[in-house]
């Protein structure tokens, strides 16, 4: 992080956003004591191990050990750099960043910066060319009124080679940016570039924070033989893979209404806001991917699905669904009633279409629905296939509760035992277990020594109640801390607790600060750890945890030490240092009878 003055943008950032209320716009938190938790969304977990100081202003996860400010948790979570991060942050918090400084620069920050000049220029074309009157007739006869013209930013490319080019290198752009940005193309022969969005109607792709990170183009002249539909190639601000389109505008939505209406294509998007369902975005004619499901997951657990009624569409839906399932999401279907998609059914009957968000059906019922249509169950081969299918959904489903539920549902529905179809089941599920590739297992995080997690655990028990520090006092000196971090705040407990047979955290934890900044961060990490970790003991459980997890230290130091002295026996052996060899061995046996002892 770049140095900065205590009056500076970050410390007026800091100032202005709650920690607890930013994360919370990316994962749920539950109170737990003085602090917030939750499951990490930095690695897999089933114990919530994330943690969040409101009071201190950090973050920490005691199971990846990833931890900071509301500046690196944006940062990790968005794959950003500091100076995006900033500018993100700064505008949520309504505070103005200096113009042309280079330590809020980065070539990220400089594409965004010409996508917004590029978003200008694409609307002027729209509202005022005489070239753009073609696409403004197309959003006529399509019903797009002028407010979701404005709200979604809406453009029109002119139909010429460069235009676009001219005015962004007017704006002081680079060509080799506006070529980064994904806006131009390079000519095959010479030198220069080329407009690559012209003569279309442009709909600008802006990420959760509503910035204009690349364009969806569609032509409008009957005759082009070009794609309905180009998109921005991936570039340094655009990651097809991890965007869905009208999210910016969605997600307070989605938050309120507690589901994710998901369509295919932007016009989708656009006529379902218009018809008032407004908790909707669009995945962009592909099916859904892992990431853009676990940013969903930010906002809802629970995603409905309307993809277009061909088989792509029907394809993708699938798709989409397998990974909403496996990412652990309630997963509804939306049946349009008419219509090949929502956009025409809501041309046709705009309230159809919010019926049929009401109308959902959970995965399971939709799945039987479709899977029996057309079936005849008296026909063996119509049995085994209705099987097929429904045991396959089954094995998204990660509640084993709901599979018994449904296994007991399809029994009775094709008149097999169920025993028979759980052993069915059963060998599916074995074969699903058996494609899992090392690739999907999660690295697993080094160690920590036995040592220092005993001496960590000790100290956040101490400091968050100190009365047992007496008895500890008694088995523990300081030597016995291999980590000179823990010997030192060891140390200052005993200091601070016998100079006045009391403890006063805030006092000890100014002091600390005082001496030594980054000790006094630990301190609030340890204070964090200790809420986890004890906050279901009550008192004399705690004090007979943190004598025992003082035995346990003293314990494991001991046997180092036998392991070390044995050594250093060994080698004064091998030298012929006799006087060595008796010295050391006395040092043995005293160790050994103190650890039998402990024993």
């Amino acid at each position: 992080m770049p140095p900065f003055s205590s009056s500076s943008p970050v410390e007026e950032i800091k100032s202005r956003i709650d920690i607890v209320d930013l994360i919370q716009e990316y994962i749920q938190l539950k109170p737990g004591g003085a602090n917030w938790r939750a499951n990490c969304p930095f690695h897999q977990e089933k114990t919530p191990s994330f943690m969040v100081s409101r009071d201190k202003q950090i973050w920490h996860c005691f199971g990846c050990n990833e931890g900071g400010d509301i500046f690196t948790f944006v940062q990790k979570i968005e794959g950003m750099e500091f100076p995006e991060a900033l500018r993100v942050l700064a505008k949520k918090a309504n505070v103005q960043l200096p113009s042309f400084n280079p330590e809020l620069q980065n070539q990220k920050t400089r594409l965004l910066d010409l996508m917004k000049s590029a978003v200008q220029f694409y609307q002027a074309a729209l509202q005022e060319s005489a070239d753009g009157k073609i696409a403004r007739e197309y959003l006529a006869r399509r019903g797009v009124k002028a407010a979701a013209v404005e709200t979604f930013q809406l453009g029109y490319s002119p139909d010429a080679w460069s235009k676009l080019n001219t005015y962004l290198v007017q704006q002081h752009f680079t060509d080799q940016e506006i070529f980064l940005a994904g806006l131009t193309i390079k000519r095959e022969r010479g030198q220069g570039y080329y407009d690559r969005f012209r003569g279309r109607l442009m709909f600008p792709l802006r990420d959760i924070h509503g910035n204009v990170i690349g364009f969806g183009a569609r032509k409008l002249k009957e005759d082009d033989d070009s794609a309905k539909y180009i998109n921005s190639p991936q570039s340094a601000i655009y990651d097809k893979g991890g965007f869905l389109y009208g999210l910016d505008q969605a997600k307070q939505f989605i938050r309120e209404q507690k589901v994710a209406v998901i369509v295919e294509g932007y016009m989708d998007a656009i006529a379902s806001h218009q018809a008032g369902v407004c908790n909707v975005v669009a995945s962009s004619g592909t099916a859904l991917t892992d990431r853009q499901v676990k940013l969903l997951k930010r906002f809802t657990a629970t995603v409905a699905l309307a993809f277009d009624a061909d088989l792509a569409g029907m394809d993708a839906s699938q798709r989409g669904i397998d990974i909403a399932l496996r990412e652990e999401m309630d997963v509804k279907v939306i049946t349009l009633p008419f219509g090949k998609d929502p956009d025409e059914l809501i041309a046709k009957d705009p309230s159809a279409w919010s019926k049929a968000v009401g109308a959902s059906q959970g995965i399971m019922e939709y799945t039987f629905d479709r899977a029996t249509k057309g079936k005849d169950l008296t026909q063996l081969a119509h049995k085994k296939e209705l099987v097929r299918a429904i045991l396959r959904a089954l094995s998204q489903l990660p509640d084993p509760i709901e599979q018994v539920h449904y296994l007991q549902k399809l029994s009775a529905i094709v008149g097999v035992d169920e025993q028979v179809l759980r052993e069915k089941f059963a060998v599916l599920q074995g074969k699903k277990k058996s494609v899992v590739t090392a690739k999907t297992v999660p690295e697993a995080r080094q160690p920590q020594s036995r040592l220092n997690a005993y001496a960590e655990r000790l100290i956040s028990g101490l400091l968050k109640d100190p009365s047992s520090l007496s008895e500890v006092m008694a088995q523990l000196t300081p030597e016995v801390f291999e980590d000179p971090h823990y010997r030192e705040l060891y140390n200052r407990l005993i200091l601070a607790y016998t100079s006045n047979n009391t403890f006063d955290l805030n006092a000890f934890t100014e002091e600390v600060k005082k001496n030594d900044p980054q000790a006094a961060d630990s301190v609030a990490l340890l204070l964090m750890r200790a809420e986890r970790e004890f906050e279901d003991l009550g008192e004399e459980a705690f004090r007979k945890d943190i004598i025992a997890t003082s035995q346990l230290l003293l314990r494991e130091f001991l046997s180092r030490e036998v392991q070390r002295v044995s050594q250093h026996i060994g080698e004064a052996e091998r030298r012929g240092d006799s006087q060595e060899m008796s010295r050391l061995t006395t040092a043995h046996r005293v160790l050994t009878d103190k650890l039998v002892k402990l024993s």
